[in-house]
């Protein structure tokens, strides 16, 4: 191995320079999961919203594909809300802002108007997605749903939700509503594996 060169070893690693780095095994799913999350914490830190959009697609495009396959319906486009005739040119239209941040080839000098506000619309449709295909949810997608409980309560349905919980995240800024949250989460993790009860006591929202 001449100077500067990097092999793989038997176990799959690249070794040579200083670099040793092991493959990891990722599925379809948990590809879109680890973006929709990303997306999900730089939304909550109010991180840069071209990169959230191009998570948010990647995930959606494979999201889409598994929620079909689970013969599950009414995403994003295939949505009831919009007409079969116009279903084409609404994802075109959606397809063509990702398509932007990520080629130039065709138009190497272009500009595109992009409302971040979409990033906020694909979070919420792809949480609901993930809990429609029964996947085990995440502290991001529990804080999304949350977020919504609390700040947008006429845009969901009947949820329960602990009282001490709400009454923490109430009036807080999206960055403190998240570490919050996950401080919460990770408290009731705590509780769970030690086998203790957990708070009863709920509220409804409606």
């Amino acid at each position: 191995m001449g100077h500067g060169q990097a092999n793989l070893n038997e176990s799959g690693s690249f070794v040579g320079s200083g670099l040793a780095m092991a493959f990891i095994r990722i599925t379809k799913m948990d590809a879109a999961v680890r973006q929709l999350r990303t997306a999900i914490r730089l939304w909550f830190h109010d991180g840069d919203p071209v990169s959230i959009q191009t998570l948010l697609a990647a995930a959606h495009e494979i999201i889409h594909v598994l929620y079909k396959r689970q013969g599950l319906k009414d995403l994003l486009f295939d949505s009831s809300l919009i007409k079969e005739e116009y279903r084409s040119t609404v994802a075109k239209r959606l397809k063509a802002i990702p398509s932007f941040f990520k080629h130039a080839r065709e138009d190497p000098e272009g500009e595109i108007e992009f409302n971040p506000e979409l990033n906020y619309l694909l979070i919420i449709l792809l949480t609901d997605a993930l809990r429609r295909m029964k996947h085990p949810e995440g502290i991001e997608e529990q804080t999304v749903v949350r977020w919504l409980m609390v700040n947008e309560p006429n845009w969901v349905v009947r949820h329960w939700v602990p009282i001490d919980e709400l009454e923490q995240v109430k009036g807080m800024n999206k960055t403190e509503f998240f570490q919050t949250a996950e401080s919460l989460w990770r408290d009731r993790t705590s509780l769970s594996r030690a086998g203790q009860p957990r708070l009863r006591r709920r509220q409804q929202i409606s």
